[in-house]
């Protein structure tokens, strides 16, 4: 009971969040483009709010607020909840980096203005944020049921890193995809861009879908595919559903923000790929030999940090010379 309470008030509070960000954003840029300090701002604001969380999951566990305990019934520390927490918020936040990479190559495709790109990204998220919190709770149970489940998910993490090594995001076009074709032949579709809209009735009095509306598609497709690697790395830092749901949700919520601060940036992060494919590939390798080696949680965050700065920083070094 007391659980259900806990996820109850989570929910609400989430919600809130998105609401105030839809409120707040509408009232003070409504279809303007952000300025760099404004989304620069507002990302502050939601990876501030992400990882101060951790505060919260330190204390509740560490008290057993609500009755929380770890999916194997095993107490856990506050101090190694909260690290178990800011490890899968990382993981979270650097994958998703590259699926913005991705968003705005569909823009790019669909010739979406920015003044109208902030809507579409709004309404990704919150796809997002329900395909990710269904796949959570679907990947937790089959945890629970099938232990082999594990290995499945640490192969599937170690072909993501070789797919993102080998492969790069300029490969990527969504209209290649049977289900963008299958969508276009389904709806009548408009080369016209009518403001903010997903559909419109023009003259013939027919409903017409708008470029804005595939290019909303296009970017819930995208968020399945990367989904399929976020989820399975969460599950090699924790199998808590709290943590896994907390520290996922949080970390997409602030994602149009950092959209616009790295449309702004002149620092190119071409080489970051690596450092998140090497992360796939370490997690990967936890998962797989988790029954006979436990990685530390402390050890895990550090790796992850490294690697993210190493490439951060290369990819400054090279586009400086470049």
């Amino acid at each position: 009971m007391e659980h259900s309470i806990l996820w109850i008030y989570t929910v609400i509070l989430f919600l809130i969040f998105i609401a105030a960000d839809l409120l707040l954003y509408n009232k003070y840029i409504g279809d303007k483009k952000p300025s760099f300090i404004t989304a620069a701002t507002w990302s502050i604001i939601w990876v501030s709010i992400g990882l101060s969380f951790s505060i919260f999951i330190y204390y509740a566990y560490e008290n057993h607020w609500f009755g929380l305990y770890l999916n194997d019934k095993k107490d856990i520390s506050g101090t190694n909840a909260a690290l178990t927490y800011i490890s899968a918020f990382l993981i979270e936040e650097s994958l998703s980096v590259d699926n913005l990479f991705v968003m705005a190559m569909i823009f790019e495709m669909f010739n979406i203005p920015v003044r109208y790109q902030h809507n579409v990204l709004y309404l990704g998220i919150l796809g997002a944020i329900i395909f990710r919190a269904t796949f959570i709770i679907a990947g937790i149970k089959l945890i629970s049921l099938f232990t082999w489940t594990f290995y499945i998910f640490g192969a599937l993490l170690l072909y993501s890193s070789y797919k993102m090594i080998t492969q790069k995001n300029e490969d990527f076009n969504i209209k290649d995809s049977r289900i963008y074709q299958w969508i276009v032949s389904k709806f009548r579709i408009t080369d016209k861009l009518y403001r903010n809209k997903l559909f419109v009735k023009l003259k013939d009095n027919k409903v017409y879908a708008t470029p804005l509306f595939l290019a909303l598609l296009a970017i819930e497709m995208s968020d399945l595919i990367f989904a399929v690697d976020s989820i399975p790395a969460v599950f090699a830092v924790t199998t808590d559903s709290y943590i896994a749901f907390t520290s996922n949700i949080l970390a997409v919520m602030g994602l149009r923000s950092i959209y616009f601060v790295l449309a702004y940036m002149v620092l190119n992060f071409d080489y970051l790929h690596y450092s998140l494919a090497a992360i796939l590939a370490f997690i990967g390798f936890k998962l797989i030999v988790h029954h006979w080696f436990i990685v530390p949680v402390e050890l895990t965050l550090s790796i992850i940090v490294v690697f993210l700065l190493a490439g951060i920083i290369y990819s400054k070094i090279k586009t400086s010379k470049e």
